[in-house]
């Protein structure tokens, strides 16, 4: 409305004739959702009287003004490899209020892993277990969640210090094949075993309205790993643990980017669960740290 130009927009052609979105989607569903009257214009400070307007409420002249708006887009050819796309996001997005790493492997990955990451995150126990802000969904954590709890689970012993490449590395073993069944299993005993035994699910307390990712990571590899080696453990009441100063300590925010810290909280909770004395589990990772 104000004459600029909307930034460049990059698809992908795929095989079956439909265009894929590598980079733009935030755009065109802006656009699409102005389009269909469910966004209203607030906070504008250039052109502040029209602020509270639906695209239905503009006058015709500035309707058609919108709808003869070009778009740029670059059309990538069926057969670019998901690295170019990857560096082509990345490029794009190295400027202006820069993309998350999250966001970035979203785009960059587009496939069938990915969409199985993100129908993990709308399940309903899941989203019941693990709440957050609007905002925070808006910026796929709910995602990024799912993602740590199924990288973490399959590779933590192979972390190191930086989460980003970690995760990044996870999801490119994952595009061309993945074990879905035995994944989606894990996944869904994980969370009812969770809902049954952890009285705030992923959370604090029951007024609680975030997830620290420190203590989902805890709570669900923890979970994942002791089912693994025992399917059907029944714990002691966790809550006495839960609410613990050891605990406490292993998902402090700042309990994150190592592997003897990582390790520390994820076996904490398999530990626990098993009825296993954690304290050479302590000594081990002492021992990492010092390294």
């Amino acid at each position: 409305m104000l004459g600029l130009p909307i930034p460049m927009m990059f698809v992908a052609d795929m095989e079956d004739g439909r265009l894929e979105i590598v980079d733009g989607a935030q755009r065109i569903q802006t656009l699409e959702c102005f389009k269909s009257n469910d966004l209203k214009l607030t906070g504008l400070n250039r052109l502040p009287s029209l602020n509270s307007f639906r695209y239905e409420d503009l006058p015709v002249s500035q309707q058609r003004k919108l709808d003869n708006k070009a778009l740029r887009i670059v059309v990538l050819e069926d057969s670019t490899t998901p690295e170019t796309r990857q560096e082509i996001f990345d490029r794009v997005n190295t400027s202006g209020v820069k993309a998350r790493p999250s966001e970035i492997r979203r785009g960059a990955n587009q496939g069938k892993f990915m969409k199985f990451i993100m129908k993990c995150a709308k399940d309903e126990l899941f989203v019941k277990l693990c709440p957050m802000s609007d905002a925070s969904r808006k910026r796929y954590e709910d995602e990024e969640l799912v993602l740590r709890f199924f990288a973490y689970s399959d590779n933590y012993k192979e972390f190191r210090h930086d989460v980003d490449n970690f995760l990044t590395a996870y999801v490119k073993t994952k595009v061309r094949k993945f074990d879905e069944a035995r994944m989606k299993r894990e996944f869904s005993d994980m969370l009812k075993f969770v809902q049954k035994h952890f009285p705030y699910g992923f959370t604090k307390n029951e007024r609680a309205k975030t997830t620290p990712r420190v203590r989902f990571e805890a709570i669900s590899v923890g979970v994942n790993l002791a089912l693994r080696e025992e399917p059907n453990v029944v714990p002691d009441n966790p809550r006495y643990w839960l609410e613990s100063e050891d605990f406490e300590s292993h998902t402090q925010i700042h309990s994150t980017n190592s592997l003897p810290r990582l390790s520390g909280r994820i076996h904490f909770v398999r530990d626990r669960l098993l009825g296993r004395d954690h304290s050479h589990d302590s000594r081990s990772h002492e021992s990492l740290a010092s390294l």
